[in-house]
Protein backbone atom coordinates (compact mmCIF):
# COMPACT_ATOMS: atom_id res chain seq x y z
CA UNK A 1 0.00 0.00 0.00
CA UNK A 2 1.21 3.80 -0.64
CA UNK A 3 1.99 6.22 2.02
CA UNK A 4 -0.83 8.26 0.40
CA UNK A 5 -3.13 5.06 0.45
CA UNK A 6 -2.70 4.30 4.05
CA UNK A 7 -3.28 7.80 5.12
CA UNK A 8 -6.33 7.76 3.59
CA UNK A 9 -6.03 9.77 0.60
CA UNK A 10 -9.36 9.96 -1.27
CA UNK A 11 -8.25 8.09 -5.00
CA UNK A 12 -4.64 6.96 -4.21
CA UNK A 13 -5.26 3.72 -5.00
CA UNK A 14 -6.71 4.25 -8.83
CA UNK A 15 -3.75 6.89 -8.86
CA UNK A 16 -1.16 4.17 -8.08
CA UNK A 17 -3.50 1.67 -10.81
CA UNK A 18 -3.19 4.13 -13.44
CA UNK A 19 0.67 4.78 -13.18
CA UNK A 20 0.68 1.04 -12.87
CA UNK A 21 -1.08 1.19 -16.21
CA UNK A 22 0.76 3.90 -17.81
CA UNK A 23 4.23 1.62 -16.83
CA UNK A 24 2.76 -1.27 -17.92
CA UNK A 25 2.04 0.15 -21.44
CA UNK A 26 5.29 1.80 -21.84
CA UNK A 27 7.07 -1.39 -21.42
CA UNK A 28 4.65 -3.10 -23.19
CA UNK A 29 5.04 -1.23 -26.54
CA UNK A 30 8.98 -1.22 -26.15
CA UNK A 31 8.67 -4.76 -25.97
CA UNK A 32 6.98 -5.21 -29.23
CA UNK A 33 9.05 -2.61 -30.65
CA UNK A 34 12.19 -4.94 -29.59
CA UNK A 35 9.92 -7.96 -31.16
CA UNK A 36 9.02 -6.49 -34.28
CA UNK A 37 12.78 -5.51 -35.15
CA UNK A 38 13.77 -9.04 -33.88
CA UNK A 39 11.30 -10.65 -35.79
CA UNK A 40 12.27 -8.45 -39.12
CA UNK A 41 15.66 -9.42 -38.65
CA UNK A 42 15.14 -13.53 -39.19
CA UNK A 43 16.74 -14.86 -42.23
CA UNK A 44 19.11 -11.66 -42.37
CA UNK A 45 17.31 -9.61 -45.19
CA UNK A 46 19.44 -7.12 -47.16
CA UNK A 47 16.37 -4.47 -47.05
CA UNK A 48 14.50 -3.59 -43.41
CA UNK A 49 11.73 -1.10 -43.79
CA UNK A 50 10.77 0.97 -40.99
CA UNK A 51 6.84 2.46 -41.53
CA UNK A 52 6.04 4.88 -38.78
CA UNK A 53 8.39 2.87 -36.47
CA UNK A 54 7.86 5.63 -33.82
CA UNK A 55 4.63 6.68 -33.49
CA UNK A 56 2.48 5.80 -30.83
CA UNK A 57 5.44 5.23 -28.73
CA UNK A 58 6.06 6.66 -25.34
CA UNK A 59 9.87 8.44 -24.88
CA UNK A 60 11.36 5.41 -23.42
CA UNK A 61 10.28 2.83 -26.44
CA UNK A 62 11.25 5.84 -29.25
CA UNK A 63 14.55 5.66 -27.97
CA UNK A 64 15.10 1.88 -28.02
CA UNK A 65 13.74 2.08 -31.65
CA UNK A 66 15.87 4.40 -32.83
CA UNK A 67 19.14 2.66 -31.01
CA UNK A 68 18.33 -0.56 -32.63
CA UNK A 69 17.79 1.16 -36.06
CA UNK A 70 21.39 2.74 -35.62
CA UNK A 71 22.88 -0.43 -34.75
CA UNK A 72 20.94 -1.88 -37.64
CA UNK A 73 22.71 0.31 -39.72
CA UNK A 74 26.31 0.54 -38.50
CA UNK A 75 26.33 -3.50 -39.38
CA UNK A 76 26.42 -2.55 -42.84
CA UNK A 77 24.39 -5.50 -43.68
CA UNK A 78 21.28 -3.89 -44.44
CA UNK A 79 19.71 -1.27 -46.57
CA UNK A 80 17.43 1.06 -44.15
CA UNK A 81 14.01 2.74 -45.58
CA UNK A 82 12.45 4.67 -42.95
CA UNK A 83 8.86 6.32 -43.54
CA UNK A 84 8.01 8.57 -41.24
CA UNK A 85 6.02 12.24 -40.12
CA UNK A 86 8.30 12.68 -37.07
CA UNK A 87 11.51 14.65 -39.64
CA UNK A 88 13.36 15.47 -36.35
CA UNK A 89 14.55 12.03 -35.86
CA UNK A 90 15.80 12.19 -39.80
CA UNK A 91 18.97 13.87 -39.44
CA UNK A 92 20.17 11.57 -36.63
CA UNK A 93 18.88 8.08 -38.09
CA UNK A 94 19.17 8.56 -42.07
CA UNK A 95 22.45 9.47 -44.51
CA UNK A 96 20.25 10.19 -47.40
CA UNK A 97 16.37 11.39 -47.11
CA UNK A 98 13.76 12.31 -49.37
CA UNK A 99 10.53 14.18 -49.17
CA UNK A 100 7.70 12.87 -51.52
CA UNK A 101 4.29 14.91 -51.63
CA UNK A 102 2.07 13.16 -54.05
CA UNK A 103 4.56 10.21 -54.89
CA UNK A 104 7.03 12.35 -55.95
CA UNK A 105 9.98 13.34 -55.22
CA UNK A 106 9.78 16.61 -53.84
CA UNK A 107 13.17 17.26 -51.97
CA UNK A 108 16.41 15.47 -51.40
CA UNK A 109 19.20 15.70 -49.12
CA UNK A 110 22.47 14.19 -48.31
CA UNK A 111 24.62 13.02 -45.69
CA UNK A 112 26.34 16.52 -45.13
CA UNK A 113 22.98 18.45 -46.18
CA UNK A 114 21.69 16.13 -43.10
CA UNK A 115 24.68 17.05 -40.76
CA UNK A 116 23.92 20.46 -41.45
CA UNK A 117 20.32 20.69 -41.07
CA UNK A 118 20.48 18.96 -37.92
CA UNK A 119 23.40 21.49 -35.81
CA UNK A 120 20.20 23.59 -34.72
CA UNK A 121 17.09 22.31 -33.30
CA UNK A 122 14.39 22.17 -35.38
CA UNK A 123 16.45 23.02 -38.71
CA UNK A 124 15.88 20.24 -40.03
CA UNK A 125 11.70 20.09 -39.79
CA UNK A 126 12.30 23.66 -41.03
CA UNK A 127 13.85 22.72 -44.52
CA UNK A 128 11.33 20.30 -44.67
CA UNK A 129 8.15 22.64 -44.18
CA UNK A 130 10.04 25.15 -47.09
CA UNK A 131 9.93 22.13 -48.75
CA UNK A 132 6.11 21.57 -48.19
CA UNK A 133 5.14 25.31 -48.47
CA UNK A 134 6.88 25.13 -51.48
CA UNK A 135 5.26 22.43 -53.21
CA UNK A 136 1.85 23.83 -52.13
CA UNK A 137 2.76 27.33 -53.96
CA UNK A 138 3.67 25.41 -57.02
CA UNK A 139 0.05 23.28 -56.84
CA UNK A 140 -1.81 26.16 -56.21
CA UNK A 141 0.15 28.12 -59.44
CA UNK A 142 -0.56 24.77 -61.66
CA UNK A 143 -4.04 24.42 -60.30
Amino acid sequence: MTTAAAAGVPGAHAATRTRMHTRTRMLLAATLAAATCAAALLGSPKLLIFDESLNGLDPLAAFEVKGIIRELAATGRHAIVISTHVVETVPALCTRAIFLADGRIVEHWNTQELARASQAPGAFESCVMKALNARALHSATVA
